[in-house]
């Protein structure tokens, strides 16, 4: 199971960055709604 896990964390610094943009990009867009 921990393995399994530990393996699932791993990830890409790149693919990391993306999610992090995708995630940002969120957060803005929500932002930008409520200001409406």
């Amino acid at each position: 199971m921990s393995d399994i896990k530990k393996h699932q964390h791993f990830e890409k610094p790149s693919e990391r960055r993306k999610r992090k943009l995708n995630a940002a990009r969120r957060k803005m867009r929500k932002l930008q709604m409520m200001e409406r």
